[in-house]
């Protein structure tokens, strides 16, 4: 998840951080795919992944999260 304070934002400090963690993921860790689980009404968050290559795709993928430690809260994936 990445997220910028919102008098940061316009500094492109979410898309070099998303950069980073995708050539970490890459060079250490031998991913070559990658995914988002963001909702179709996010079009700046959509738009930021677009930018680095993380398109909507038809695969499907599971996930979990503790709602304990998250509780009910709506997040990016």
């Amino acid at each position: 998840m990445l997220a910028t304070r919102q008098d940061r934002r316009g500094e492109k400090i979410a898309l070099l951080l998303g950069a980073r963690a995708i050539v970490h993921m890459w060079e250490r860790h031998g991913a070559r795919g990658f995914i988002t689980g963001v909702r179709a009404d996010n079009l700046s968050s959509q738009a930021l992944c677009n930018k680095l290559g993380v398109r909507s795709t038809e695969w499907i993928y599971a996930w979990c999260m503790d709602k304990e430690l998250f509780g009910g809260t709506s997040l990016t994936k």
